[in-house]
């Protein structure tokens, strides 16, 4: 048992883990306490130490210092490339996507030119077709389930063709009746004639 690796391969690992010394803290009503010896400076077993105003006033002092001094070594700082909200710096992985851009904009408001105009209108037009796609599908199954659910057949073409017969015929029933309406008509006026000729 000389040679046993220490545990998960951590050599930084403590062989052993420490036992406490005291009970853990229990909860009563919502306020810690020890369940054993309780110390009044020591608040669950972790001593609080009160921080020192000076030593934050210190590193505020720091880090005003640090803003001001951007570029000690006289390195150039690499520029940014924005594209909307993602940025890319000169050390970054993109760079190599956008080598062929060899113009850095500043940031701000970006000026259109013909190509960037048409590929956004191209963009914006194909999100609008897709949608309009999207729309009449979704319009197309509804009616499908508005009809599934009504006790229609699922398929549309066979009610289509009988709507179109059914149609037919009325037009066929339509026409008889305008024609015999027609011939009442004529008749009524011929037999009105005829007892005028009759007086």
């Amino acid at each position: 048992m000389k040679n046993v690796p220490p545990p998960n391969d951590n050599p930084n690992a403590p062989e052993e883990e420490p036992i406490m010394d005291q009970a853990p803290a229990a909860f009563v009503r919502f306020a810690p306490q020890l369940i054993g010896e309780q110390n009044p400076d020591n608040n669950n077993g972790w001593l609080e130490e009160e921080p020192e105003e000076e030593e934050e006033n210190e590193a505020m002092e720091d880090d005003e210092e640090d803003s001001e001094i951007a570029d000690v070594d006289d390195i150039p700082i690499p520029p940014v490339i924005q594209f909307g909200n993602f940025h890319v710096g000169e050390s970054s992985a993109s760079r190599d996507l956008l080598e062929g851009n060899s113009e850095v904009c500043a940031p701000g408001p970006v000026c259109c030119d013909l190509r960037s105009v048409h590929r956004g209108v191209k963009r914006l037009s194909k999100q609008m077709h897709d949608r309009y796609k999207t729309e009449k599908r979704m319009e197309k199954i509804l009616r499908q389930e508005e009809l599934r659910r009504n006790g229609q057949p699922f398929d549309i073409t066979d009610l289509d063709s009988t709507v179109r017969a059914n149609r037919f015929e009325s037009l066929k029933m339509m026409r008889l009746i305008t024609d015999l309406s027609r011939e009442f008509t004529e008749l009524k006026n011929q037999n009105r004639r005829a007892k005028e000729l009759i007086r």
